[in-house]
């Protein structure tokens, strides 16, 4: 006889509020319940196995409006390769599932008290916290772990009116002090790799959280980099790389925009790719996938997830 489980049970043991699954379902159809004769949800074993892959990819910073699009083939394909005993690359190194040892953070709860916090505006408590989990874990588990997830829920919230711009922009401001700190203290390390790598965003996008977080994992894995800003002119771009030998440049870019937005991006990597010295390498950042801009460049890599940046990056921390 096939079980069937109450939302408070599910909620327990998948690790998602009661209140997100019901989200999940009403915006994304994420899962479809049966229901009782009085109305009550019910879930079968598979709407527990999709929600639980589900929250995995989420919390590797996968925004849920995506990936519960994927039929059960297609979430168990991604599932086993970022998450399951089968995530290794084509080196055959293994890319960490949950970055954020239990034992020493209890992300769920950190992230539930940070969201409580924010709706009372108890700013002064975001710090406190954030500082307090930065302490525990390294540079890698807050910036993938916590700070990712983080603002992936933020966002989410903003966007069904549960909470305000206001409250977004505040969080924002909270954490990029704390990540500008662990920048501070990376770029002072002087066990380097000898490779350089440059992190902007094109002219016009403000979006600067991306290259933030991948700046961090650079210095998780002693690569050397120049964090340049967002917003920079391509021309002013490639100049700074040549003047500094970047070996790489990693450029974040938007996860929506409209196809005049797309165009104007195409312009600005072409134009940007040819001022750049030869040897340069080229990660674009974001997801991109459906708009019309073409990689001409055999030197352009596109990474649409952090998860797989920090992959890209690991591969050259081991060069």
């Amino acid at each position: 006889m096939e079980r069937n489980y109450s939302i408070q049970f599910v909620s327990k043991i998948t690790g998602i509020n009661a209140h997100t699954i019901r989200a999940w379902e009403k915006r994304y159809s994420a899962v479809v319940p049966n229901r009782t004769d009085t109305g009550k949800r019910i879930y079968s074993e598979e709407d527990v196995d999709r929600l639980k892959k589900l929250h995995e990819l989420v919390k590797l910073g996968n925004a849920i409006s995506d990936v519960a699009k994927l039929n059960e083939q297609a979430l168990g394909e991604m599932y086993d390769e970022f998450v399951g005993d089968r995530s290794l690359n084509g080196n055959g190194m293994k890319i960490t599932a949950d970055p954020i040892s239990t034992e020493k953070v209890d992300v769920h709860q950190t992230l539930q008290n940070l969201i409580m916090a924010l709706m009372n505006y108890k700013l002064d408590i975001i710090s406190h916290e954030l500082d307090k989990v930065k302490n525990l874990v390294g540079p890698r588990e807050f910036a993938l772990g916590l700070i990712t997830p983080l603002l992936a829920e933020v966002g989410k919230q903003v966007e069904n009116g549960q909470l305000t711009i206001a409250q977004e922009h505040s969080l924002s401001a909270i954490i990029k002090f704390h990540i500008g700190q662990q920048l501070y203290t990376s770029i002072g390390s002087s066990n380097h790799s000898d490779q350089i790598i440059a992190l902007s965003t094109p002219e016009g996008e403000l979006h600067e959280f991306g290259i933030m977080i991948a700046s961090l994992l650079c210095g998780y894995y002693n690569l050397k980099f120049y964090y340049l800003g967002p917003s920079m002119p391509g021309e002013s771009l490639s100049e700074a790389c040549n003047q500094i030998g970047a070996d790489l440049v990693v450029l974040g870019v938007s996860s929506s925009y409209n196809n005049s937005y797309a165009r104007r991006l195409d312009e600005y990597i072409t134009n940007f790719t040819e001022k750049l010295g030869d040897k340069t390498e080229i990660l674009i950042g974001g997801d991109i996938r459906g708009q019309n801009i073409g990689f001409t460049s055999h030197r352009i890599n596109y990474v649409p997830t952090l998860q797989m940046l920090d992959q890209k990056l690991s591969l050259r921390a081991a060069r």
